[in-house]
């Protein structure tokens, strides 16, 4: 997920991430601030980043309060423990 992020923030055909983020519903700290480093750094070289969800996790939503935008299901939630 990093090295994508690194990537895509180096590339300028690439102006928006669009972080799916259903698939991902736990990780430990360590990874989620690595992560989150690397959406930050895209972020500072003027791009936005977009997150989407039908229920955020708290490690999710960890990773989606990084993003410009968070869209959810309207009936979706979040579950913080």
């Amino acid at each position: 997920i990093v090295e994508v992020i690194n990537e895509a923030t180096k590339d300028d055909r690439i102006s928006v991430i669009l972080l799916d983020l259903q698939e991902m519903p736990k990780a430990h700290l360590n990874k989620l601030k690595q992560i989150t480093k690397a959406i930050d750094a895209f972020k500072q070289a003027g791009k936005k980043v977009i997150a989407s969800g039908y229920y955020y996790t708290q490690a999710q939503y960890y990773i989606a309060s990084h993003a410009d935008e968070i869209a959810m299901h309207p009936y979706g939630s979040v579950g913080i423990e």
